[in-house]
């Protein structure tokens, strides 16, 4: 995870990065009691408003592929 400068992370927020991690910018807040779930950057002077939740990825779907859970995982990112 990348923190910048004077970011700030509000009290009892949940943070689990995916494989690409999670990135927040200088002088950006996270309210408190937000979710950040997977690939996440937010970029500088943004405001995250209180429990709001970013979750990145997604299941496969197609002919070949059975619904609900074992579609798997696509490696995505939430820019903001």
């Amino acid at each position: 995870m990348v923190y910048g400068r004077f970011s700030e992370i509000g009290a009892y927020s949940f943070l689990n990065a995916g494989p690409l991690g999670i990135s927040i910018g200088s002088f950006s807040q996270i309210n408190p009691q937000v979710s950040l779930i997977g690939n996440i950057h937010i970029g500088n002077r943004v405001l995250i408003a209180p429990s709001s939740v970013l979750a990145s990825g997604g299941h496969r779907f197609g002919k070949n592929i059975q619904p609900r859970f074992s579609g798997g995982d696509k490696e995505k990112i939430i820019r903001v």
